[in-house]
C-alpha cells in the first residue's frame, strides 16, 4: 500500500520546475550528512540531460531497434553511430561528480532528514538517485574498458555502500536501494572472470563487513510502522485514501460514512484501536526480523489482518482501516532474503577467483574455497550450489519457495503455462 501511494509521488516534475533538492531540505549544509551529498548527486541528474543519455543508450545497445516506437534524440557530443562505450565515456565527462558526490557521502553517517512522513510527502530524490546509480555503472564499466579494474571495483563498492544508505526510511527507499545494488551485482557478474586476487580480496572483505552489519530493512521496517501510526489521523480525515490504499468501493463508502458520523470521542476511541491493532501485527513482524533470517517469513503465518467483510462497528472500521494500512511485509522479506543471498554469493565468487588464482585451478568443490560457515545458506539451512561446467561453474542458491533460485543477478523464473508471458529482466 505504501509503496503504491509513494510511486505516485515519484513522478518527476519538468527540470525548469524542479527546486534544488538539496536547498529544500539543507537550506544550509553541515558537512555532517551523507544525504547533503546525495541531494546534490540526484540535483544534478535531475536539472541535466542524464535521463536523455540513457534513453540513447539504451537505444544504441538494444537488439531490436526496430521495435521502438520512437527513436530517442541523439544528445550532445554523440552521434548517430557512437558505440555503448562511447555513452558512456560521454556520461563520465559530463556528470562524473556524481560518482565524487556519493563517494564523498559514503564516508559520512546517512542521517533521515525528514521530521515525518505522511500521504503528502513527495519522495522525488528516489528516481534520482536510479540515474544516479546508471552514472556509477557507467563509471565503473569504463574504468575496466581502460585496465583500471581496482578503479572499478572501487566504484562498484562504492555504489553497494549508497544503496545501503538510501534504504532505512522507508519500504519503498528499501526497494530503491535492493534496485540500484541489484545493478551493481550484475555488472560484477559480467566482470567476474576479469577480477584479479587482490580486487577478489577486497570484494570479499567487504561482503563480511556489510552482512555483518543489521540489514537496513529492518530500520525502513520500523519506520514503516512509524508512518503508519503518524499517518491515521490523515486517514480519517481524507476518507479518500481509504481507495489509494486497496480497499473495496463498498467497503470504503461504508467506512467513510462512518468516519463522517462519528463523535470527538467515538474518533479518538477509534485512533486507539488502529494504534493498537498496528502495534501489534508491526510489532510481530519486527520481533521475527530479530531471529535468523530462515524464521524472517513465516508460511504459516500473515502479517496482514484479515479484513473484515462488513463494517458496522468501530472495531470493524478498525480492522478495516489497520488491515489496509499494514503493507505486505513478506514480500518485501522475500526481497531483502534474496538480495542479502546475492551479497553472499559475491563474496563466494570472490573467494573461489582467489582460489583460482592460487591454485591455477578452479576449486572441484566449494568447501576448498570456503570454511563450513560460509558455504551454508542461512536462508534456507541448505548449502550453497557449486557446478563447474566447461570453461567455467555456477554457483547459486535452492532459496526458498518465496524467492525461487537465486543467483549473483537476479533473473526471472521461466513462464509457466498459467503465467503465459514475462517481460524480460
Amino acid at each position: 500500500m505504501v509503496a503504491v501511494l509513494v510511486a505516485l509521488s515519484l513522478v518527476t516534475l519538468p527540470m525548469q520546475a524542479r527546486p534544488s533538492l538539496v536547498q529544500k531540505h539543507f537550506p544550509r549544509l553541515t558537512g555532517a550528512n551523507a544525504f547533503e551529498e546525495y541531494l546534490q548527486a540526484a540535483d544534478i541528474v535531475a536539472r541535466s540531460k542524464v535521463s536523455e543519455y540513457r534513453n540513447w543508450f539504451q537505444y544504441r545497445a538494444s537488439k531490436e531497434r526496430e521495435g521502438w516506437d520512437k527513436i530517442p534524440p541523439v544528445p550532445p557530443g554523440l552521434t548517430e553511430d557512437s558505440t555503448p562505450l562511447d555513452i558512456r565515456r560521454e556520461v563520465i565527462q559530463r556528470f562524473g561528480r556524481v560518482v565524487d558526490l556519493i563517494h564523498t557521502g559514503n564516508a559520512k553517517p546517512a542521517i533521515p532528514f525528514r521530521k515525518s512522513i505522511d500521504f503528502d510527502t513527495t519522495f522525488e530524490e528516489y528516481a534520482e538517485y536510479k540515474l544516479a546509480a546508471w552514472v556509477m555503472d557507467c563509471a565503473a564499466y569504463v574504468a575496466f574498458a581502460d585496465g583500471a579494474g581496482s578503479k572499478g571495483v572501487g566504484i562498484l563498492l562504492e555504489q553497494l555502500s549508497f544503496a545501503d544508505a538510501i534504504s532505512s526510511e522507508t519500504l519503498i527507499a528499501y526497494l530503491v536501494g535492493r534496485a540500484i545494488r541489484a545493478v551493481a551485482l550484475a555488472r560484477f557478474e559480467t566482470l567476474l572472470p576479469t577480477l584479479s586476487a587482490s580486487e577478489a580480496a577486497r570484494i570479499e572483505r567487504f561482503c563480511k563487513t556489510v552482512l555483518e552489519r543489521p540489514d537496513p530493512y529492518l530500520a525502513c521496517v520500523a519506520g514503516e510502522k512509524q508512518f503508519m501510526l503518524d499517518s491515521i489521523p490523515q486517514v480519517l480525515e481524507r476518507t479518500d485514501l481509504l481507495g489509494l490504499m486497496g480497499g473495496e468501493d463498498d467497503l470504503d463508502e461504508k467506512a467513510a460514512k462512518l468516519i463522517a458520523g462519528l463523535t470527538k470521542n467515538d474518533r479518538e476511541r477509534l485512533t486507539r484501536l488502529i494504534k493498537d491493532r498496528l502495534e501489534i501485527s508491526s510489532g510481530v513482524f519486527l520481533e521475527r526480523l530479530q531471529r535468523p533470517e530462515k524464521n524472517w517469513i513465516d508460511k504459516d503465518a500473515s502479517d496482514l489482518d484479515e479484513v473484515p467483510r462488513e463494517i458496522v462497528t468501530l472495531d470493524d472500521l478498525a480492522s478495516y482501516i489497520a488491515a489496509l494500512s499494514m503493507p505486505a511485509f513478506d514480500m518485501a522479506s522475500a526481497s531483502a532474503l534474496r538480495s542479502r543471498c546475492q551479497l553472499r554469493l559475491l563474496g563466494l565468487h570472490a573467494k573461489i577467483i582467489g582460489f583460482r588464482w592460487k591454485n591455477e585451478r578452479l576449486p572441484n568443490r566449494l568447501s576448498e574455497a570456503a570454511p563450513e560457515e560460509d558455504i551454508t545458506d542461512p536462508i534456507n539451512g541448505d548449502k550453497f550450489q557449486y557446478e563447474l561446467r566447461e570453461g567455467g561453474y555456477r554457483l547459486y542458491s535452492k532459496g526458498i519457495p518465496q524467492t525461487g533460485e537465486i543467483e549473483l543477478r537476479y533473473r526471472r523464473p521461466p513462464p509457466s503455462e498459467e503465467e503465459g508471458e514475462r517481460p524480460p529482466p
